[in-house]
């Protein structure tokens, strides 16, 4: 029983998020710290990056790099944000 719980619940999580799209260009520090795989650091150089630029696909922000250059959305990551995120 405790399983069956436990994956309606995991069920409606996913239901009630993919409704709710991030949008790039204007999400705040939380929002992105909230996505799998981007963290306090990322969210902060997502941030600095969109000063200066518009994000026009959700796959635009893989042009964030750090400054060892490695990207902060790598391939691995988008797959897993691509359908919560939207740049609006």
């Amino acid at each position: 029983m405790r399983h069956i719980i436990l994956v309606l619940m995991l069920l409606f999580t996913t239901i009630v998020w993919a409704g709710e799209k991030v949008n790039i260009n204007t999400a705040s520090h939380q929002q992105f710290v909230d996505l799998p795989g981007i963290g306090e650091s990322g969210a902060s150089l997502i941030l600095e990056y969109r000063t200066t630029r518009r994000f026009k696909s959700p796959s635009d922000i893989q042009s964030v790099k750090r400054q060892s250059g490695r990207r902060v959305v790598g391939d691995k990551t988008f797959e897993k944000i691509k359908d919560l995120i939207t740049a609006e």
